[in-house]
C-alpha cells in the first residue's frame, strides 16, 4: 500500500517547551552539572564544561517532567530533537532547522526499539540500543537531556568492524567521544493497546465490497454484486469516536488488500497479527485523500480506482497487475 519511501532519520527525540532550563529533575545521580539548554523557538545546548560519560553508562537529565503516558519499549512517538557534540556543545544535527528554505520544521517519528528491530523503519525508524536503555520510563511532554559515548550510540560492533578493516581514523566519532541528545516528546502511540475498532455501526450501501470477518480478523472482502468503482470512496462500517485524521498525519493501522472486488488479498497487517504506521503523504492516493477526515477507532472500507492505487505499472511485486482497482479494510487504531 506504500507507493514512496518516506525518509527517516536516525538519531533521537522529545517534546514540550523549553522553560529556563538549567537542572529540574535527575534521575538518580546521574547529574549533567555544566550543561544547560535555553528557551526559545529553537532551544540551544550551552557546554560550560566537557560532559565525561563512561562508556555503557549514559547520563540521563529530565529538564521537564511531562504528566503524559509513559513511552514504553516498542511503542511509536512523535518528538524534536538536537544533536550535538558533548565537549563543546557544537549542534551536529537538529529537527528543529527547516530541511529547506521556506519548508517548515517538523517533528520526527521514531519507535522505541533498537534500530535493527524497528517493525516500520521505512515510516518511523528505530533508535540506537544506549538511547533506548537511557530513555526507559519517559512521558509525554517531556524534555530530557542524555549524553552517552559515541560506542554507545553507533554500536561496538560498528568500531569493531572498522578496527578490524584498518578503517576506524573514517569514521565520525571515535568511540570515547561523548554525544549529547535534547529530546522534547510530543505525543506517542501505545503498541500494546487493543487495536480493535469501536464505535458505531453502520450499514454499508449496496454494491460496496463488506468485510470478512474471522474472530478479531479480517480475513477479505466479499465482493457478491460489487460494482465497478466509478471514483474513489470510503465507506464507515464502524464510526469511531476519536480524533479526525489529517493529511499529514502518520496512521497505526490494521489493514487487508484485495483486488476488487473480491480478487486475492496481496497484502495483510491482520496475517501478520500486527498493525501497521505509515505516514499518509507516503501511500497511494487512494488512502490518502479518502483516510483524511476519517475518525479514530473507525474501520472504514477503501474502494480505489486503479489511477489512484497504482496505475500502469502495478504493484506490490507483481501481486497488483497493471490497471487494477483495488478494495481495503482499515482499522484506524491511531495517529500522530
Amino acid at each position: 500500500m506504500r507507493r514512496n519511501t518516506v525518509l527517516a532519520l536516525a538519531t533521537v527525540v522529545v517534546m514540550a517547551v523549553v522553560a529556563a532550563l538549567l537542572i529540574v529533575l535527575t534521575r538518580g545521580d546521574d547529574s549533567l552539572a555544566g550543561v544547560s539548554v535555553t528557551e526559545g523557538e529553537v532551544p540551544t545546548i550551552n557546554v560550560d564544561e566537557p560532559v565525561e560519560v563512561d562508556p555503557g553508562d549514559p547520563k540521563v537529565e529530565t529538564l521537564t517532567e511531562g504528566d503524559g503516558r509513559e513511552v514504553a519499549e516498542g511503542d511509536y512517538f512523535r518528538a524534536n530533537y538536537i544533536f550535538a557534540d558533548g565537549e563543546t556543545g557544537e549542534q551536529l544535527e537538529s529537527s528543529y532547522e527547516p530541511p529547506a528554505e521556506g519548508a517548515p520544521a517538523s517533528s520526527v517519528v521514531f519507535e522505541m526499539t533498537p534500530s535493527d528491530e524497528a517493525a516500520s523503519p521505512q515510516s518511523a525508524p528505530g533508535l540506537p540500543g544506549g538511547l533506548v536503555d537511557a530513555l526507559a520510563d519517559t512521558t509525554v511532554g517531556s524534555s530530557v537531556l542524555v549524553a552517552l559515548t559515541a560506542e554507545d550510540f553507533f554500536g561496538s560492533d560498528v568500531y569493531d568492524q572498522a578496527e578490524a578493516q584498518g578503517g576506524a581514523d573514517q569514521l565520525p566519532y571515535t568511540r570515547e567521544q561523548v554525544l549529547l541528545f535534547y529530546l522534547q516528546i510530543e505525543d506517542s502511540i501505545d503498541t500494546k493497546a487493543d487495536p480493535a475498532p469501536k464505535g458505531e455501526e453502520t450499514d454499508l450501501p449496496a454494491g460496496v465490497p463488506s468485510p470478512i470477518v474471522d474472530g478479531d480478523s479480517v480475513t477479505g472482502l466479499d465482493g457478491a454484486g460489487a460494482t465497478e468503482p466509478v471514483a474513489d470512496g470510503v465507506f464507515p462500517v464502524i464510526t469511531g469516536d476519536g480524533d479526525a485524521v489529517e493529511a499529514d498525519d502518520y496512521v497505526y493501522a490494521n489493514y487487508v488488500g484485495q483486488l476488487y472486488p473480491d480478487g486475492e488479498v496481496f497484502d495483510s497487517s491482520f496475517e501478520r497479527d500486527a498493525p501497521s504506521l505509515f505516514s499518509l503523504t507516503g501511500v497511494i492516493p487512494c488512502w490518502t485523500n479518502e483516510l483524511t477526515g476519517q475518525t479514530v477507532g473507525s474501520r472504514v472500507v477503501l474502494t480505489c480506482t486503479s489511477e489512484s492505487a497504482y496505475g500502469e505499472g502495478g504493484g506490490a511485486g507483481g501481486a497488483i497487475p497493471p490497471n487494477a482497482p483495488l478494495t481495503f479494510v482499515v482499522d484506524i487504531v491511531a495517529t500522530l
